[in-house]
């Protein structure tokens, strides 16, 4: 979360670097790994990330797999 925060506000990528939007879609694939792992542990992610989203809605685009679940 505080990557994709700090990416949120960082507007000084180096061009021989990822991208901001290529870290974010990383970021992104990290989170519905992470999602598919707890719904094969049977725990609602949705149930974590709705508390999170709330306080700060820039994490939206990060969890938008999570929260229909």
């Amino acid at each position: 979360m505080l990557c994709w925060l700090n990416v949120e506000d960082d507007d000084s990528f180096p061009s021989d670097k990822l991208t901001k939007t290529q870290l974010k879609e990383q970021l992104i694939k990290t989170i519905e790994i992470l999602s598919a792992i707890m719904a094969a542990a049977k725990l609602n992610m949705s149930d974590r990330v709705s508390p999170l989203v709330a306080k700060e809605p820039q994490l939206q685009p990060l969890f938008a797999c999570c929260e229909s679940r």
